[in-house]
């Protein structure tokens, strides 16, 4: 059997260069768990949707799933396509936003 186009190759964790490495331990944990978090989403093609609610104030991103469970059920808008941009139809009490 013969492929169109060939595998692109894995690579090792060893090829990332070793400043990468350095620059990631000066980090905290937590900034550094944000940034691998990001990057991953980033190579699996699940970038997160930004969400707001009904007063326009910025909640925390979602993942693709929930944006499109949140429109099916018209529990949202869109407000914005670029950057992609969901509006809840309800207010999110501050408490719970965070």
């Amino acid at each position: 059997m013969s492929l169109c186009c060939p595998l692109p190759e894995t690579r090792h964790y060893l090829s990332v260069p070793k400043a990468l490495f350095a620059s990631l331990a000066e980090l905290s944990p937590q900034a550094r768990d944000r940034f691998l978090d990001q990057a991953l989403a980033r190579v699996q093609g699940r970038t997160p949707v930004l969400v707001c609610d009904a007063n326009r104030r910025l909640l925390k991103p979602c993942h693709p799933a929930r944006a499109r469970e949140l429109l099916r059920r018209k529990r949202a808008r869109v407000l914005s396509t670029d950057p992609f941009l969901l509006q809840l139809k309800r207010v999110v009490a501050p408490e719970l936003a965070q």
